[in-house]
């Protein structure tokens, strides 16, 4: 009689993956979308409406006039106009050093590829195992709302990943007490402020995690410290002017 036939070909979905080989799919996707998202920052010019109408115009006029003050502008740009320099300040050097606006997206591409690393880091810190850490931020890269900021001339990835830096530097800061990292918590925390406005919405989150560490654990001196630190590097760089 005739051999029998081959089974069927087992559907790609219902494959059995070991956790190496879908590490290794996560990291080749990450590199493929991140690399055409980068070309894409670099040929495809920004549109966005605050870039157009509030972003790019100020630096715009810091360039023709040698002036980072407050000038005129529309209620709606008004708050932009007179915040602090922080969020503008990495776009104008790429500006400056290229002459052009090809690069002015590259922050916020770098942006989400570091604060992939500190959800990375904020895990191991938190006692998971580095395998889970760094799935969870492949994961996190490979999220729709990262991968669509990436490379836009907006601030939100990047205060994202500046909220991440304030709790890694200050989970590390206070384990290992180490002032010079609770000092970069707090100054990563006062550039946030006076980087975005939306800031604001992450604040009674942090200031939880400080008054529980006040409370229930010891070293008080510390916290108190850590918060006048805070508070006078906000005052400097973190104003509304």
């Amino acid at each position: 009689p005739p051999p029998p036939p081959p089974p069927p070909p087992t559907p790609f979905f219902s494959k059995q993956t070991t956790a190496y080989e879908l590490g290794v799919r996560l990291v080749g996707s990450e590199m493929c979308i991140r690399d055409r998202l980068l070309v894409a920052t670099f040929i495809i010019p920004q549109n966005m409406d605050d870039v157009l109408t509030a972003y790019l115009p100020r630096i715009g006029y810091w360039l023709q006039s040698g002036d980072f003050s407050p000038y005129p502008a529309s209620p709606y740009n008004s708050v932009q106009v007179s915040y602090p320099l922080n969020a503008q300040i990495p776009p104008l050097r790429s500006i400056v050093l290229s002459g052009g606006s090809n690069f002015v997206g590259i922050d916020q591409w770098l942006a989400a590829l570091l604060s992939g690393v500190a959800v990375y880091g904020l895990g191991v810190a938190l006692g998971a195992k580095r395998a889970l850490a760094s799935f969870t931020g492949l994961i996190w890269v490979l999220s729709p709302a990262v991968i669509a900021q990436a490379g836009i001339m907006l601030t939100d990835i990047t205060s994202v990943w500046g909220f991440l830096t304030i709790l890694l530097f200050g989970i590390l800061g206070w384990r290992e007490q180490r002032n010079d990292l609770l000092g970069a918590s707090s100054l990563a925390l006062a550039l946030l402020i006076g980087s975005k406005q939306t800031v604001f919405f992450m604040l009674p989150g942090l200031a939880l995690v400080a008054l529980a560490v006040f409370v229930f654990a010891s070293g008080r001196k510390r916290v108190l410290k850590w918060g006048f630190v805070t508070g006078g590097l906000v005052l400097w760089f973190g104003v509304d002017r």
